[in-house]
């Protein structure tokens, strides 16, 4: 998985490893901040939501498969989620590393390109209710290379999943967690989407995306946490762009060309 392999993430209002006091310094020294604006939140795209009940709405996966993406992102921490005290505790935006690590086209790392729209948006709890994953349904429209265990055709329906959501308490009151820099995709709106297929749990890790509306390009990641930190991405340089150049450097990226 792209993040969850390489980033056992502990959430909660509580200290844990020591790469995320680093991300929590960074926050603090104001790098990078994630302000709570209505437009800022606009941008990065919203948490779905789970009740830490357990009680969620689901699609229609299989609930043996369900049960194994729950449990595939367990960590056993010993910590379970808290209600927050204050406003200011409901947005724990920054939770990890950004996916700096990624090219700006991620052709290595995907088995799996496709534009799509959004038709879904869920949030679950992990089985041990100590991590929250979000997962989202894409309609697909182009396939652009499908080259996993399964095969990808115009007019699926596929599920892709990234770290992070919103958990709601009985109160009302709402904890929201996300991969630092990392988007999420909004319901009704097309992407340029590369993915990776777990066959594992039988869907795709969501790597990363471009939303593209009205012939303009705009990075999933990166978006919302101020301006300095996403000139830090790779994403960056389609910011803005028309969604020719970005299709045109995919097919030299797909083609073997370096980007």
């Amino acid at each position: 998985m792209q993040k969850s392999a390489l980033f056992p993430l502990v959430f909660g209002l509580f200290i844990v490893l020591p790469w995320l006091l680093a991300a929590q310094q960074t926050q603090a020294n104001g790098e990078g901040a994630s302000p709570d604006s209505p437009s800022i939140r606009a941008l990065r795209g919203p948490e779905p939501i789970v009740d830490i009940t357990g009680a969620q709405k689901t699609n229609t996966i299989q609930s043996d498969i369900r049960a194994k993406r729950n449990q595939k992102h367990n960590v056993r921490s010993g910590h379970v989620f808290q209600e927050p005290k204050s406003a200011e505790d409901e947005d724990l935006g920054q939770i990890g590393d950004p996916p700096s690590r990624l090219s700006a086209l991620p052709v290595k790392e995907s088995d799996t390109i496709v534009v799509g729209t959004v038709v879904g948006a869920h949030a679950y709890l992990s089985g041990d209710k100590h991590m929250v994953y979000s997962e989202f349904e894409i309609n697909v429209g182009t396939v652009l290379m499908s080259s996993g265990a399964v095969s990808v055709r115009t007019g699926d329906t596929v599920e892709a999943e990234r770290i992070g959501g919103a958990v709601r308490f009985p109160s009302g009151k709402t904890v929201r967690f996300r991969i630092y820099q990392e988007g999420f995709p909004k319901i009704g709106e097309q992407y340029l989407f590369f993915l990776k297929y777990g066959a594992d749990t039988e869907g795709f890790d969501l790597i990363t995306g471009y939303n593209l509306k009205n012939g303009k390009v705009e990075p999933l990641d990166g978006i919302g946490f101020g301006s300095d930190a996403r000139s830090q991405l790779p994403f960056a340089k389609y910011q803005g762009v028309d969604e020719t150049t970005l299709m045109r450097d995919l097919q030299k990226a797909l083609a073997g060309g370096v980007m």
